[in-house]
């Protein structure tokens, strides 16, 4: 009959309809994923490829502050004291 036909065209446009929908949505999820990840590893690899992080160690620092001297002491921040 005509109705019973027409029902199932709605009932099958209805249902591809949220297949696509939600096709799309994990499309949008994936893509913004994949760039978070891609953002990530782009900052480790700078932060690991800065000789300068890497350039100082305790006993260099020691030499350059005259073992933490107060007279070498600027201030005090968040962090802990800070030496010129």
């Amino acid at each position: 009959t005509k109705k019973t036909g027409a029902a199932v065209i709605a009932v099958a446009v209805v249902i591809a309809l949220l297949v696509l929908c939600i096709l799309i949505c994990g499309l949008i999820l994936w893509r913004r994923k994949s760039k978070k990840a891609s953002e990530t590893s782009v900052k480790r690899e700078k932060v690991v490829e800065d000789p300068e992080l890497l350039a100082f160690n305790l006993a260099g620092i020691r030499a350059a502050t005259d073992d933490f001297s107060e007279s070498n002491k600027l201030g005090e921040g968040g962090y802990g004291p800070v030496y010129k």
